[in-house]
């Protein structure tokens, strides 16, 4: 005899972070949080792009120097911000050497280092759109999962909204590319801690992703 072991409902899980792109620089976006990439260079390491309007008020290479940054992909270096302005951060953030698996890792560091903030401004995939966007997103996308069974609610949640600065219109469809990959990524993992019996087939579908690039919610 077959027993049937009833459904569990799922608690509301949290959402990817959305992005967005921006042909302005991050200086002019009046973020909270600006995340800029650090190249390793022969000699000294570098600060790509953004790095020249906003070093002209922070020592950057200097922080770097003096916290002994490397430059490795996924490495953060947290610069703090203090006066009237809206910046409070800058995240300077390895990207190794830009391969993809380097930009992964850098949008998987920027997500971690983010959590339950609003929105978090950043210059990485701007190194390399061509070989860094895509695996950017999907590093700060799958960098932001959390699966739990908490009725009380998640114990912190992804950052709201990720912009791309200094990359306007013309990589729009491999920035909607790139989030589609990132989110069949993160339904396969929301499926995945599910127990058998809860996987009907309209449970399924209510954790599909949905338009837009998020995820669906409520009981399997």
């Amino acid at each position: 005899m077959t027993t049937t072991l009833p459904s569990q409902a799922l608690p509301s899980q949290v959402t990817p972070p959305t992005f967005t792109l921006s042909p302005l620089g991050p200086e002019s976006l009046d973020a909270e949080i600006i995340a800029l990439p650090v190249i390793p260079g022969e000699d000294a390491l570098v600060i790509g792009p953004g790095a020249a309007d906003l070093g002209d008020d922070h020592d950057l290479l200097g922080h770097l120097e003096f916290e002994g940054a490397t430059g490795s992909a996924g490495e953060v270096t947290t610069y703090a911000v203090t006066g009237s302005g809206a910046l409070r951060r800058i995240l300077l953030i390895g990207v190794g050497a830009q391969r993809r698996d380097d930009f992964r890792r850098a949008g998987a560091a920027l997500a971690r280092a983010v959590r339950d903030r609003s929105e978090v401004v950043t210059t990485i995939p701007a190194v390399d759109p061509e070989v860094g966007l895509e695996p950017f997103v999907a590093g700060a996308t799958l960098g932001s999962f959390l699966f739990h069974w908490r009725s009380e609610g998640a114990p912190w949640t992804p950052v709201e909204t990720i912009t791309l600065a200094d990359l306007g219109d013309d990589q729009a469809a491999a920035l909607d590319r790139a989030q589609a990959i990132a989110g069949a990524g993160w339904g396969a993992r929301l499926l995945a801690p599910v127990p058998s019996q809860n996987k009907n087939p309209a449970g399924v579908a209510r954790q599909a992703p949905a338009p837009g690039g998020g995820t669906g919610r409520g009981a399997v």
